[in-house]
């Protein structure tokens, strides 16, 4: 599981030999947990961390935090939402989309919205044919259709904008 901090400060807690470690920026650090409720007591790189977790929201995946006494707040992202951003997609809530990507190259076969039309979460946005199977790509957000990008019979790779939101 993968924490994101700020915009760009990336941790990943793991087990190695039965211990977790922490991999900051590419560096493994071990970290010796011990663990009260909603308290942990780390040692982590020789000094004494206090965690308390104040909120858990699962669904957009976020947890709140006091670390040695400052609120802090954290991002996690499983392997699938790390699959699905690559993808040019998001798992986690968001409330405005800027565009849609495709996430496999495909064939357009039918497009579910017109400019000017405003769309919320999962609202179905077209269908991609890729491999023999028909896929409905949904709005991730909430947003207004500025521009399509692409028409029905239309042959697209990944990443290509089809949909443009204002």
């Amino acid at each position: 599981m993968k924490a994101i901090l700020g915009e760009n400060e990336i941790f990943e807690v793991t087990r190695s030999k039965s211990e977790p470690v922490v991999n900051l920026n590419g560096e493994n650090f071990p970290v010796d947990l011990l663990k009260a409720g909603n308290k942990f007591h780390a040692i982590w790189k020789g000094k004494s961390v206090n965690v308390e977790v104040i909120h858990v929201n699962k669904e957009e995946k976020k947890v709140s935090l006091f670390v040695n006494g400052k609120k802090t707040e954290i991002q996690l992202q499983d392997p699938l939402d790390s699959l699905l951003s690559s993808l040019g997609f998001s798992s986690t809530a968001s409330s405005k989309v800027k565009q849609v990507k495709s996430p496999m190259p495909g064939l357009v076969l039918a497009i579910s919205v017109e400019v000017g039309q405003a769309v919320k979460k999962d609202d179905a946005l077209l269908i991609l044919e890729a491999m023999k199977m028909e896929n409905v790509i949904k709005s991730q957000g909430e947003g207004v259709v500025k521009q399509i990008a692409v028409k029905a019979g239309d042959a697209v790779e990944k990443g290509h904008v089809m949909i443009i939101f204002e």
